[in-house]
């Protein structure tokens, strides 16, 4: 059985790829185009293993994203995925478990050690 992941990006150039990245990883990829999408997700869906959420986003942010999955399980693994780090996000990552900021753009080895950093990797089964 895959493991789940929940990918959130308002960027509709970014979020198939992402969603193409952990298909790839064999991960059971749920994706969601805005942090609207993605809190209603996480208030109906209680099979997701990890959250992959971009930061800057209107309305609800990432940081949103992360209180409704860390309301739902307070040790959900969470990478943050960003251009820059805001000073909010600092304070929760100084904070939070399971928790790690990836830099845009990255490398497919820095994404593993993101992962590997929130959640043991034996690779998703």
């Amino acid at each position: 059985m895959s493991k789940n992941v929940l990918v959130v990006d308002d960027d509709p150039l970014g979020l198939p790829v992402l969603v193409e990245i952990f298909d790839g990883l064999g991960f059971h990829t749920i994706s969601a185009a805005s942090g609207r999408e993605a809190t209603k997700l996480l208030e109906s869906n209680t099979s997701i293993d990890l959250v992959v959420t971009d930061v800057h986003m209107p309305e609800i942010t990432g940081l949103d994203v992360f209180d409704a999955a860390r309301k739902r399980d307070p040790h959900l693994p969470v990478v943050y995925i960003t251009g820059f780090i805001p000073k909010p996000l600092q304070r929760v990552l100084a904070e939070a478990s399971r928790t790690v900021v990836l830099q845009k753009p990255f490398e497919l080895s820095a994404l593993l050690r993101a992962l590997n950093t929130v959640m043991p990797l034996d690779q998703p089964s």
